[in-house]
């Protein structure tokens, strides 16, 4: 195969046009015909383009060695090394050293002979099939004369290099990156923030120096919904009694918030004492407004509920450094995207094979819903709840003819599984002080029957909100000698509860404490608590997550009228302690702890700031007047909401003054716990395919296999790729198995 060196002046326009545009690519039946064709020639095509990849020249022709490696979970997507001779006829006509210098990039592309230009008479046109392989960064390239000829030898990397420091995109000094300053009405400097899609834009256009066309930004909002808190607790009011002297006395009741809407949907919120039926609900104060259940689906609001929301510019979060987000001198510009990803959750950045840097959500889940903060769904998961997206979408190749695979081979990595996962974060509250939480999932059995269990002799010490364990004596003089502190000792004659004080080795008055009534366990969780609490009476067995749970669980349920009942004003968006099990009659529960033992995995990540991400009503708060009119300016906004189809809620100051602005990010735990389950259930399912090059893969896509000498059957997802360059070389494929059920 000859190399063929030609100036592109007559040809730059046609050329441009034809770097990455070809009908053909979408065409899969074509392509696997194509595929299955037994006999291939194949060049490759090198375009020079200039430092704003504008196509220069073109050089085609035969490569003796070299191979493009495409990484899905690396920024640095697509890496390559060739080396080809050139023809001695051509180079003498054109200095090549000239030709590939350091300011240039290159279009890689590879061309399959078209031998189809009978069946396919549309793409009759093109000699050659040609696959774009990405736009690439040169890397020393070298020269060398032989007999052969002339010799040139390169490495490349996708454009990635520009930003990581590699090649380029290191800041020179210390900078705030999300700030600007500005005047304002009066003359004044003032400093501002700039939004996290604005940052982004500036970081790789100013800083790396690509190309605003080139940049694609996808999922993240200019604007987003910042979280109002309703952070009024029980309100005092006067109501009388009849005491010796007859005087009014303060007496607390509780109150809610209440909405009521009109007949474009749009309401009002008014404050009002809380009810158990809806026809008690109080009558609201402005003619025109009907009342109805909230955006939870509730009566009422209660403290510490999300009543709305309002529309602000989605800017980087300056909790660790009051002054914003800041480059210091030598950092790259990739390490501060990393931040911005990290901050944001659930997203990725890289180059496309088009030249594009592209950062975006990664879409790997199926139910991507916001979480409800309902108790009972949450305390009940459904288990496809922790099914990831993969699992529902179409393969995009089947690998299922033995003339374009040449092996496969399985390799379980064992050391990869995990059961039991425990995430750690770090929710900070409106007035900024953090409290760390704890999200724990494990591949386990749920008790059997707990339904039917009965629970007796627990005593409820109200003093410190626990339950503990009863043994009952029928008087102090019959205790034993020495006790056991997490017991209580019950003076039958005397009807008196003491517990043992190890530090004075006596037994002490447990004050505040009552006998509990038969407890039946609401919830599987509730089993485990309580038989835990039983286990200490016998010193036996307390199960595993008793520890966690004698200290957390109280905060979900509490010990009222004698009855262990759930609390109705838990918010789950706001606890800081979850546990869920993936039971036994799920396809993972071949590695359940019961199966293999207990194999931990513990993640912890400051950036996690919720154990469930909240359910904020989708209501737009506006600030009225007490008498919920509007001023002119307030009315430009509402007819706004109007056109765009927006809620929107009024406030009156008396609520509005009690609310509580919170994040507009949020980075759940959940999400994070699920992300590990399949990371670590699924690596251990991992194949190599050995096969004919296929040039129109890309990583992250799913693939089918269907081996029956191998036994392999399945989908998988493509993690990594190797594509020969020369001749005779095989591709080389990296999957892991996509889990269509938990």
């Amino acid at each position: 195969m000859l190399i063929l060196i030609i100036l592109m002046k007559q040809r730059k326009e046609s050329m441009q046009k034809m770097i990455n545009n070809f009908s053909y690519l979408s065409d899969s039946l074509f392509l696997h015909q194509l595929d299955l064709e037994k006999i291939k020639t194949k060049i490759i095509k090198i375009i020079v383009l200039t430092k704003e990849e504008r196509a220069i020249a073109e050089v085609t022709g035969r490569v003796t060695s070299g191979s493009i490696s495409i990484d899905g979970s690396s920024t640095v997507r697509r890496t390559a090394s060739l080396e080809f001779i050139a023809d001695i006829v051509d180079y003498n006509s054109m200095d090549l050293k000239q030709l590939f210098v350091i300011n240039r990039k290159v279009s890689l592309q590879i061309g399959i002979k078209n031998t189809l230009k009978k069946e396919y008479p549309q793409y009759a046109d093109y000699d050659y099939i040609w696959f774009p392989q990405g736009i690439y960064v040169m890397q020393s390239p070298s020269f060398s004369n032989s007999e052969a000829g002339l010799t040139i030898s390169m490495n490349l990397q996708d454009k990635m290099c520009l930003l990581n420091g590699d090649c380029g995109g290191t800041f020179p000094a210390s900078v705030y990156l999300d700030t600007f300053d500005t005047l304002d009405e009066n003359g004044a400097i003032v400093t501002e923030q700039i939004t996290i899609y604005q940052l982004i834009t500036e970081l790789v256009n100013h800083w790396g120096g690509e190309q605003l066309s080139k940049i694609i930004i996808d999922g993240v909002p200019k604007t987003a919904i910042m979280g109002m808190m309703w952070k009024e607790k029980k309100a005092a009011i006067n109501t009388p009694t009849t005491g010796k002297d007859n005087n009014n006395t303060t007496q607390e009741k509780k109150q809610g918030i209440y909405f009521a809407q009109n007949d474009s949907h749009n309401g009002i919120y008014y404050l009002g004492d809380t009810v158990e039926k809806i026809e008690d609900a109080p009558t609201p104060p402005v003619a025109g407004y009907s009342f109805s259940t909230n955006g939870l689906g509730n009566l009422y609001f209660s403290e510490g509920d999300y009543i709305g929301g309002l529309y602000e510019d989605l800017v980087y979060p300056a909790e660790g450094d009051e002054n914003g987000l800041k480059a210091n001198a030598g950092d790259s510009i990739t390490s501060i995207l990393d931040k911005i990803k990290d901050t944001l959750g659930n997203f990725e950045y890289f180059y496309d094979i088009d030249g594009n840097f592209v950062f975006r959500e990664i879409q790997n889940y199926l139910n991507t819903s916001k979480a409800t903060g309902d108790l009972n769904k949450l305390l009940n998961l459904e288990k496809d709840a922790y099914l990831s997206e993969i699992g529902k979408s179409n393969a995009t190749y089947i690998f299922n003819n033995p003339d374009l695979f040449i092996s496969y081979s399985n390799s379980p990595k064992w050391e990869n599984i995990k059961n039991d996962f425990i995430v750690w974060g770090e929710a900070k509250g409106t007035d900024g002080t953090a409290t760390q939480i704890r999200y724990h999932l494990a591949i386990d059995t749920i008790p059997a029957n707990w339904s039917d269990h009965k629970y007796n002799n627990f005593v409820y010490d109200k003093t410190n909100n626990r339950l503990l364990v009863s043994i009952d004596y029928s008087n102090y003089d019959n205790f034993p000698k020495i006790g056991v502190n997490e017991l209580v000792y019950r003076d039958v004659s005397a009807n008196i509860f003491y517990q043992w004080n190890p530090k004075i080795k006596n037994y002490v008055i447990l004050k505040d404490a009552t006998i509990v009534d038969t407890i039946t366990p609401p919830n599987w969780r509730d089993d485990l608590y309580l038989s835990g609490i039983e286990g200490t009476r016998s010193g036996g067995d307390t199960n595993n997550y008793f520890i966690e749970l004698e200290e957390a669980w109280p905060a979900f349920y509490s010990i009222e009228n004698n009855k262990y009942v759930a609390k109705t004003d838990v918010n789950m968006y706001n606890v800081k302690y979850y546990l869920d099990i993936i039971d036994s009659n799920t396809e993972v529960a071949k590695y359940s702890i019961d199966n293999i033992g207990k194999r931990t995995k513990s993640y912890s990540d400051s950036k996690v700031n919720c154990i469930f991400e909240p359910d904020i009503p989708d209501y737009v708060l506006i600030e009225c007047n007490e008498d919920y009119t509007v001023g002119e300016d307030i009315q430009k906004e509402i007819d706004d909401y109007l056109l765009t189809g927006q809620r929107y809620i009024l406030v009156p100051p008396s609520i509005y003054k009690k609310l509580s602005k919170t994040s507009a990010i949020w980075n759940s735990a959940f999400y994070a716990a699920r992300d590990l389950l399949y990371q670590c259930v699924s690596l251990n399912e991992s194949i190599e395919i050995e096969s004919i090059p296929i040039y129109y893969l890309e990583p992250n896509i799913r693939i089918s296999v269907l081996d029956k000498k191998s036994k392999i059957y399945g989908d998988y997802i493509i993690e990594s790729y190797s594509i020969p360059l020369e001749a005779e070389g095989t591709m080389s494929i990296s999957c892991t198995r996509a889990l269509d059920t938990i």
